[in-house]
């Protein structure tokens, strides 16, 4: 061994070898490795009591002033069923992936009627909202807290306005 170095156990593994000189060897494990498993699990979980999650809760308030129940989807996932005319319903939709998510309101046909593009969960008094004013009634999806807008204007007199089936 030349002077300047020094190791107390040359650990020889198959990542380690000589670069410049001076032996190099692999300690990534024993107590290293354990040291790092130390180090992530406590990262982890100061990130999950700051709040840091992968999958933020998401609630759904849901207006749906139709004449039959409304399916309601969260990334593709049923997440509720509101009853026909309901008003001011609540549906918790985490779990389900995002953000961004992508709430639709649907019928038993299939048929979407109604979609909300989120594309992150919506900070303390904001949010957004989308309506839609259809044949057999009107939906209003909302996430968050919006500003009141302007309130959508009831369709004129003989307007054709989109189906339901």
């Amino acid at each position: 061994m030349k002077d300047g170095e020094r190791f107390s156990r040359d650990r020889r593994v198959p990542d380690s070898g000589r670069i410049g000189g001076v032996n190099v060897v692999n300690n990534l494990h024993g107590r290293g490795l354990a040291r790092a498993s130390g180090l992530l699990a406590s990262l982890a979980l100061l990130a999950g009591c700051a709040g840091w999650t992968t999958d933020p809760e998401l609630t759904l308030h849901v207006d749906s002033r139709i004449d039959r129940p409304l399916l309601v989807y969260v990334n593709g996932d049923w997440v509720g069923t509101i009853p026909a005319g309901a008003t001011d319903a609540t549906v918790p939709a985490g779990g389900h992936g995002g953000p961004p998510w992508t709430a639709e309101g649907r019928v038993a046909s299939g048929t979407t009627l109604v979609t909300l593009p989120i594309p992150a969960a919506p900070a303390a008094g904001e949010g957004l909202t989308t309506t839609a004013a259809l044949a057999c009634g009107t939906i209003t999806m909302t996430v968050g807290e919006p500003d009141p807008g302007p309130s959508l204007a009831p369709p004129a007199p003989g307007a054709e306005l989109p189906s339901c089936d």
